[in-house]
């Protein structure tokens, strides 16, 4: 059936379907006559009977029952092999949980290795366990890394663009209240000062561990040299390690900086080097019904430094901002750039996203869902707004009517009006249910859709709380997000709530 409908001549399909020609079809006579019966006689609709039996027309009902089945995909045997795969991980990961973190005295267990697979075929075992649900398990996850700081680090997958655990099947709905935390740039540096910036690291993340928010989100940048640079391998090993000391419990998400990236004039920048380490530089995450997008802002403030990257971030943003406006409860971007420092029109300036782009992006995220901007730069630059909008009432008021336009709209509408009159009264009734019926379809026309609010002031731009050379320094931002709000508040790092349910009832 399916070839005869596939034929290359047209003819050929037709005569197929209906038992006649084109030609032949021609005349109303015929049409009339017009029947699928050559269509319906087709093997597709006639019950597989036992051998010897003879094949009957199945019935309407019986033909929607045949097509409700659910097709059979006979699985190959590479198939097979990730599913056992998937299927034996998750076992060695509960054995290992079991055993208190170490794998059990089994010839297989201890021979189990991931890391053996070609990468297409762990990318496969990923992606089983992915839909079956189960990648998120940390321990699973652990599987599939080399050391504990990789497991922690490498969330944010370069190829879906999204943290691994974090997926709209599972995060994607509203439940309750949470909190999450925005840790400022860690800027570990080589040298004496390494010691003390580690310590005070440390420190936050043992502060985290103990409040148990559901999200903890570290702003860029995380070292003081860029990847190129002397130095930058044992500041970017000791801020490994560190995050690596959050609770498994507690999704992390990393937000680039320009020195992460290799950021600098005139150089393109060091990408492979940086998600080697921390995974992708641009990706969004969903956490009870709220969606995160971490962007990248080098690429926005410089994209010719790499043209490509910097067109696909885009192309990703602009289908993330559309989508997640309409399934989300609420949407937060985090980025290391400040967008604007008062207001949207402003003028360029060194370390803000440029005037061009910012009113492109802005304008997109002029929705009511889109609550906070979170940045990397700290509270206490000079010339940062901490809780500025990029659409203040009061920057482009209307401007008021001069007396002259006042006194001309007045005259036109009493001679419109005039006009209105007269025309009733000569046509009648008929032309004044022509009216009322013009009116009400006017009324009920659809207007534009147009997924932007500009009656809304758009998000509160936020930087990151201020960090110091030790422990009593530090500043932690706590954002409380509820189903239709979402609050913020910033603490010195000793002074944090103990428990969770401390740090609620101070919002």
């Amino acid at each position: 059936m399916i070839r005869g409908l596939l034929s290359r001549e047209p003819a050929d399909r037709v005569r197929f379907a209906c038992g006649q020609s084109p030609d032949e079809l021609r005349s109303s006579e015929a049409l009339a006559q017009l029947t699928y019966q050559p269509l319906r006689a087709a093997p597709l609709f006639c019950a597989p009977w036992p051998e010897g039996s003879s094949a009957q027309q199945l019935s309407g009902e019986e033909v929607r029952e045949a097509a409700a089945r659910p097709a059979t995909r006979v699985p190959s045997l590479r198939d097979l092999c990730v599913r056992a795969v998937g299927r034996a991980a998750v076992s060695l990961a509960h054995a290992v949980a079991q055993a208190g973190g170490v794998r059990p005295d089994v010839a297989w267990m201890k021979r189990f290795d991931l890391r053996r697979l070609l990468p297409v075929d762990r990318q496969r075992v990923m992606h089983y366990l992915d839909r079956k649900r189960l990648l998120g398990n940390p321990s699973v996850l652990r599987l599939f890394h080399a050391s504990l700081p990789d497991a922690r680090c490498l969330r944010a997958s370069t190829e879906w663009r999204e943290v691994v655990g974090m997926a709209r099947e599972v995060q994607g709905d509203w439940s309750q209240p949470f909190h999450f935390l925005q840790l400022p740039a860690p800027r570990l540096c080589a040298g004496a000062a390494l010691s003390a910036r580690v310590a005070a690291l440390k420190a936050a993340v043992s502060k985290v561990n103990k409040l148990r928010p559901r999200l903890c989100v570290v702003s860029g940048e995380l070292t003081a040299h860029r990847p190129e640079e002397p130095g930058y391998s044992e500041e970017v090993t000791q801020v490994r390690h560190a995050l690596a000391r959050l609770s498994e419990s507690i999704h992390l998400v990393v937000v680039p900086g320009p020195a992460d990236v290799g950021l600098r004039e005139g150089l393109a920048v060091n990408l492979a080097a940086y998600r080697a380490l921390f995974g992708a530089d641009y990706f969004g995450f969903w956490c009870g019904a709220l969606r995160g997008l971490v962007v990248n802002s080098s690429l926005l403030l410089h994209p010719g430094l790499d043209p490509e990257a910097s067109l696909a971030q885009e192309a990703w943003l602009e289908e993330e901002v559309e989508q997640c406006k309409l399934c989300a409860g609420a949407v937060a971007l985090f980025s290391h750039h400040r967008w604007f420092r008062d207001h949207v029109d402003e003028d360029d300036s060194p370390g803000i996203v440029p005037r061009a782009v910012r009113r492109v992006w802005l304008q997109r995220l002029r929705h009511h869902k889109v609550k906070f901007i979170f940045t990397g730069a700290e509270t206490g630059e000079e010339g940062v707004a901490g809780e500025a909008r990029p659409f203040p009432r009061a920057l482009f008021p209307p401007p008021p009517p001069s007396k002259e336009e006042e006194d001309v709209d007045d005259d036109e509408e009493e001679e419109e009006e005039e006009h209105e009159e007269e025309e009733k009264k000569d046509e009648g009734k008929a032309r004044e249910e022509q009216a009322e019926g013009k009116e009400e379809q006017e009324r009920e026309e659809e207007t534009p859709f147009t997924n932007e609010e500009n009656d809304y002031e758009g998000p509160r731009q936020l930087a990151a709380p201020g960090s110091g050379e030790d422990e009593s320094a530090w500043s932690v931002r706590a954002v409380r997000v509820a189903e239709d709000s979402m609050e913020q508040r910033v603490y010195i790092a000793n002074a944090l709530p103990a428990a969770l349910t401390e740090l609620a009832a101070q919002f």
